[in-house]
């Protein structure tokens, strides 16, 4: 009489092919986080940007071509919070320019037109 069930070497089988099927897997998960984690961070740099040119232009006469903030600063204020740990927003050209804002993990350098986010090196 046979009986029903999985012997030990296809329940060992399964094991193995599951293994690999999560190690093709997580790297490609890892990989998508960090590119949703940079686009997020490029879609606040284009916020902290809108932000910014809306300050310059209603500061008018006082925008200053070449005028730098430090990009924490209390003088631009941002209706979100953006989590902003460094860099400059400037006044260059009649439009807001960041340079190198960065959240600790990755840095904007640009204007709305030629935004580059990418890794702080």
């Amino acid at each position: 009489m046979k009986s029903k069930g999985f012997t030990l070497v296809e329940l060992i089988a399964v094991i193995i092919i599951i293994g690999v099927l999560l190690l093709i897997i997580i790297p490609n998960i890892s990989g998508v986080l960090k590119r949703a984690e940079q686009k997020t961070f490029a879609a606040s740099a284009k916020g902290i940007l809108r932000t910014a040119n809306d300050y310059f232009a209603d500061s008018g006469a006082t925008a200053i071509e070449g005028q730098c903030f430090n990009a924490n600063s209390e003088e631009i204020k941002f209706d979100k919070d953006y989590q902003i740990t460094g860099g400059e927003i400037c006044y260059i050209d009649g439009t807001a320019y960041l340079k190198k804002v960065t959240n600790g993990k990755y840095c904007a350098t640009g204007n709305t037109d030629n935004l580059k986010v990418g890794s702080c090196n």
